[in-house]
């Protein structure tokens, strides 16, 4: 199994925007502010303009491509993990989440 660490802050200042992995074989990271990747310590740079990721879902919404378009159930479910985020921060306290 993972742990997975999931950071996206929109109050720090400087944002953050990172990932982080742990599995028994690796630790990754993903820094999506620095357009940074890391295995293990290794790190490899991804330049990518800062508003670059919404600018291709919005094309992508206008053209009419939808490969990567979450379905209903996978929404409702981010939306009862952003929940329980919300929920955590104010109770100071886990949550467990159930997926729909």
């Amino acid at each position: 199994g993972a742990m997975i660490n999931l950071s996206l802050s929109y109050l720090d200042r400087p944002a953050r925007r990172e990932i982080h992995v742990l599995t028994s074989d690796a630790t990754l990271g993903v820094d999506m502010i620095a357009g940074t990747l890391m295995e293990d310590g290794k790190i490899e740079h991804y330049p990518v303009a800062p508003d670059a990721t919404y600018g291709a879902m919005h094309q992508a919404l206008l053209s009419g491509d939808t490969e990567f378009v979450c379905t209903l159930d996978e929404g409702l479910n981010v939306l009862v993990l952003i929940e329980a985020i919300e929920r955590a921060a104010v109770e100071q306290n886990w949550q467990t989440v159930e997926s729909q």
